[in-house]
């Protein structure tokens, strides 16, 4: 009988556990294509140093018109919270490798074809003796693909195929990750007069972008969809160096599971809590955002950029609640010299939710980079403010009475970010680099996801605190 009883207990902690993951995960939204720029045409990387490692155009493997930059990484780090853990509850830590193999080609001489590929793997390993922690590593993937064709004419045409795949622990000790498969493939078509190359002109450009993207997550977590990117951009250069724009970006999010609190075994385990949210389910909702722009951006003085511009947006999902209202960016970046840079800024928009249809968000954000020959250093920084849509509690009938599953109907996330790097190169082919990263949820949102006969709640806290350290020896030829 006791052990029953017991048997009982885990798996009522490990259904309300599981609610808690879908409550608390990351939003759904796609981690989609920039509308500014096609992708492959940029460098990102699966650290916070974006730059790479070679800076000798002389390096590299020569094949035909093309050359081929082998690399990779050996980092070893500390992360304070491996499962994003409450402040309130106990802190999983633990000691980790990252190895870490790279791959870029280039064009020799980028004229009319401009074929551009850039790879990385991430393979972790958590070192603490304990397996939960041990299964949160993995492999994490990017590949950032383009092609372009034109790019010193009048008008040019890019496909682009970015791969992203990233592992993220969950928010209680197990030993699942929460993978995530991003696939975007696409279409631009650009007008600039003179060139894509040209740094500074004057009169109209316009660019068209087109895709179709593919979001893939655990199976449990219900999450998977499907989506269509179009964006378009309209922009006159008054000054060589500082444009009007008119910008806009349409979307269209199909999820492929509707209901995303069936999988596990509350109505076996945990009746009350079942019934509780049969009544109000945690659901997907199909939408077709659309935003719409119009700014100012360029140099002010030869030292001061600005973006400024504002706009409306559109959700349309398919059910209530859905966004409607004013969106907005403002940046200044000021050049202290040729190699240091710092920028700040201000933006508000919205994005899909895991909890509710939508959440709109205030992001105040800063960054700083140096290049100082062998040296390069910097950091960034934001705060954010998530409100979510307002939703109505599920409500648990017990033996005690009514209790509410959510503290508040009206969720607000602060979340806080930040991120510092140095790097030197030993050589033009060898860097040692260190890296630090800041995460934070301030959130007094509070969820009830179990409760004993009517005598002990256990509660899910949103709140977080995670620390990273690195140090990395990187090379690339």
């Amino acid at each position: 009988m006791e052990a029953g009883r017991r048997m009982r207990g885990v798996s009522s902690a490990i259904a309300a556990l599981s609610l808690s993951a879908l409550l608390f995960a990351p939003h759904g939204g796609a981690v989609a294509q920039s509308y500014d720029e096609s992708g492959g045409l940029g460098y990102r990387s699966l650290t916070p140093i974006s730059r790479p490692v070679s800076r000798n155009d002389d390096q590299g493997i020569r094949l035909g018109q093309f050359v081929v930059h082998l690399g990779g990484g050996l980092a070893t780090g500390f992360d304070s919270n491996v499962f994003f853990a409450s402040q309130k509850s106990d802190l999983d830590s633990s000691f980790l490798f990252q190895l870490m193999p790279t791959l870029r080609i280039e064009p020799r001489n980028p004229r009319l074809l401009r074929i551009r590929s850039n790879a990385q793997l991430m393979w972790g390993l958590y070192t603490a003796e304990n397996q939960q922690i041990q299964s949160q590593g993995g492999i994490e993937l990017l590949a950032d693909n383009s092609l372009q064709m034109g790019a010193t004419g009048m008008v040019s045409f890019s496909l682009y195929d970015v791969v992203r795949r990233r592992i993220t622990s969950p928010g209680y000790p197990g030993e699942e990750t929460q993978d995530h498969l991003y696939h975007e493939v696409g279409a631009a078509l650009a007008l600039h007069p003179g060139g894509a190359d040209r740094t500074s002109r004057l009169g109209f450009t316009a660019g068209l972008t087109g895709g179709y993207g593919n979001d893939r997550w655990n199976k449990e977590l219900d999450l998977d969809a499907q989506l269509f990117l179009l964006g378009w951009t309209v922009k006159y250069h008054f000054f060589p160096l500082t444009a009007v724009y008119i910008r806009g970006g349409y979307q269209m999010v199909w999820y492929e599971t509707r209901e995303r609190t069936t999988f596990w075994d509350a109505e076996e385990v945990l009746p009350p809590l079942y019934q509780a949210f049969a009544g109000s389910p945690l659901i997907n909702v199909n939408s077709s955002p659309l935003r719409l722009y119009g700014g100012l951006a360029g140099l002010l003085t030869h030292r001061v950029n600005v973006r400024l511009e504002g706009g409306y947006g559109f959700g349309f999902y398919e059910e209530e609640p859905s966004f409607e209202g004013w969106l907005g960016r403002a940046e200044v970046g000021l050049s202290i010299s040729r190699r240091t840079h710092v920028l700040v800024g201000w933006e508000r928009g919205f994005a899909d939710s895991t909890f509710t249809n939508y959440y709109a968000f205030h992001r105040f954000f800063s960054q700083v980079k140096v290049d100082a020959a062998e040296w390069y250093f910097g950091g960034q920084a934001s705060v954010e403010l998530q409100q979510f849509a307002a939703v109505d509690p599920p409500v648990m009938e017990t033996a005690s009475g009514e209790i509410p599953l959510f503290n508040q109907s009206e969720r607000e996330d602060p979340l806080l970010s930040a991120t510092a790097f140095v790097a030197y190169n030993l050589t033009d082919w060898l860097r040692l680099s260190g890296y630090y990263t800041l995460r934070a949820n301030l959130t007094r949102f509070v969820v009830t996801t179990f409760s004993g006969d009517g005598l002990e709640q256990y509660r899910s806290q949103g709140d977080y605190l995670k620390h990273q350290f690195f140090l990395a020896t990187e090379f690339e030829y």
